[in-house]
């Protein structure tokens, strides 16, 4: 059982990913809500795998024991 919880890069305000997920819409992801106030260091610690694109987000995982899947 997977369920993917996607954060976005600040700057870009999640545009393309909510875009994406209207689009396409799965019921295994769920785009992070700023209203949240879950910050990333909280959503590693709820994660069984950090995955990640060109972050620092992938360090701060692996620093913190979580296994990481880094694209560059």
């Amino acid at each position: 059982n997977m369920h993917i919880l996607l954060t976005y890069h600040p700057k870009y305000n999640g545009k393309v990913e909510k875009e994406m997920l209207e689009k396409y819409p799965n019921p295994h992801i769920t785009l992070m809500d700023p209203t949240w106030k879950l910050d990333s260091m909280e959503a590693i610690a709820l994660s069984d795998v950090v995955i990640c694109h060109q972050s620092t987000m992938g360090l701060q995982a692996a620093l913190g024991g979580k296994r990481v899947i880094y694209f560059t």
